[in-house]
């Protein structure tokens, strides 16, 4: 553990889990106004039974994947409109998972055997990874039995995890989360909690490396006991030994707390974990509170300076309880913390001769349906150390950065991009 973490009261380690299949989200509430009249209907493909996992491609708003219980796996090209099958080459056809890299798209990784457990279910014989989109596919790890999940590291495709069933109907050892750093060539399992537990979720614990250790030692209890005549000193010594009960259970109550409260929150914010900060939801201390049965304050002591280390990085537990922002579908929220990371996402993508505005800031988030005000994005742009469109226009002509240095007012920025460079 490197030395800052040491420090750390606590560090939760939080990977792709070992529970069982979770149920389909409900149908998603609100949205952009441009999306109240439309409607689900079936794009297919007609073939294949039932989808077990689906992915598109990042930037490319056309094409799409799906993995299926009985036909393999297929592509779109054109949105949904035409299906082609681009795995009849191999044997096996029940497909549990799928996982496009989002830093390659042509590199993609299936897990085989769907994890849906039914009488009749179709084995798989694990994984398979594509470098070229799907055109060749080569099987990278021989494993039988069902993968439910696989996720791909957002900046190298050489890193993916798989959580593995294994064999459907009995306990195996194989059940638990398996990582791959070298693009698929050796897996090893770094996460398993017992023979009968597997497929997918997300699975929590607690670093013990860094929790406080406490033990008492009953023999020299024991032995004080007999060696105390008096009985004033028998009663120290029952006092003392009661009191060391107390601490470490006050211990076990205290991990207990905070991992009660950690799977609350990571199950609120789950689609933070697999999607990212734009898929980060309003959440208060009070709503935990609730969910827990715990006093407010309870929940925000058990949440300050406690880290949990997750696929995405290591975050402050207080993280994940952002604001809510009005979206503009009626009774529609959207979290402040994922509006500000659009924000950053917005600027680095300008053009440094062309800078947005606020204003066009704006106009663009309402487009997103959000609903926000100006000086709450001038509110948000500053607390990000990002200065004005104007600012960041003439910063770009001198060639330096677009983020404000530590410390360092906008004004001044302002005042040196004018005058230019020292000499």
């Amino acid at each position: 553990m490197s030395t800052p973490l040491r420090r750390l009261a606590l560090l939760l380690a939080v990977t792709i889990g070992l529970t069982a299949a979770r149920a389909a989200d409900p149908d998603p509430k609100g949205g952009p106004a441009e999306f109240k009249e439309l409607k689900f209907r079936s794009i297919g493909p007609a073939a294949g039974g039932r989808t077990c996992r689906s992915a598109g491609v990042p930037g490319d708003p056309l094409t799409y994947y799906t993995a299926t219980a009985g036909g393999g796996v297929w592509e779109s090209s054109d949105g949904g409109v035409v299906w082609k099958p681009i795995f009849d080459d191999h044997t096996v056809s029940s497909i549990g998972s799928l996982a496009v890299a989002p830093s390659d798209p042509n590199v993609i990784y299936i897990g085989s055997g769907e994890a849906n457990i039914r009488g009749n279910v179709s084995a798989g014989n694990g994984i398979y990874k594509s470098v070229d989109a799907g055109k060749t596919w080569k099987h990278i790890w021989k494993q039988e039995g069902q993968i439910g999940t696989m996720i791909v590291h957002p900046a190298n495709a050489d890193i993916a995890y798989a959580a593995v069933l294994g064999k459907p109907f009995g306990p195996n050892p194989e059940r638990g989360v398996y990582r791959t750093t070298d693009g698929g060539v050796n897996w090893k399992q770094v996460l398993a909690k017992d023979a009968d537990t597997g497929e997918e979720g997300w699975y929590i614990e607690l670093n013990t490396d860094a929790l406080p250790k406490v033990l008492v030692d009953r023999n020299y209890h024991a032995t004080l006991m007999k060696g105390a005549r008096a009985k004033p000193d028998r009663d120290f010594v029952a006092e003392r030994f009661q009191s060391a009960n107390w601490l470490v259970k006050t211990l076990e109550q205290r991990a207990t707390t905070i991992l009660k409260v950690a799977r609350e929150i990571v199950r609120q914010q789950d689609a933070f974990f697999r999607k990212g900060v734009s898929a980060l939801k309003p959440l208060v201390l009070r709503d935990i509170a609730i969910a827990t049965g715990l006093h407010e304050s309870t929940v925000s002591r058990v949440t300050s300076n406690k880290y949990i280390a997750t696929p995405r990085g290591i975050f402050e537990l207080k993280y994940f309880f952002t604001s809510a922002l009005p979206g503009r579908a009626p009774g529609a929220v959207v979290s402040s913390e994922s509006v500000r990371s659009r924000i950053r996402h917005l600027v680095d993508g300008e053009g440094s001769a062309q800078p947005l505005s606020d204003d066009r800031i704006v106009d663009l988030l309402k487009g997103e349906g959000v609903d926000i005000a100006r000086r709450t994005v001038a509110k948000y742009r500053e607390a990000m150390r990002i200065p004005s469109s104007a600012e960041r226009r003439r910063l770009g002509r001198l060639g330096m950065g677009r983020s404000l240095p530590s410390g360092v007012p906008s004004a001044a920025v302002a005042a040196q991009a004018l005058a230019g460079p020292a000499d």
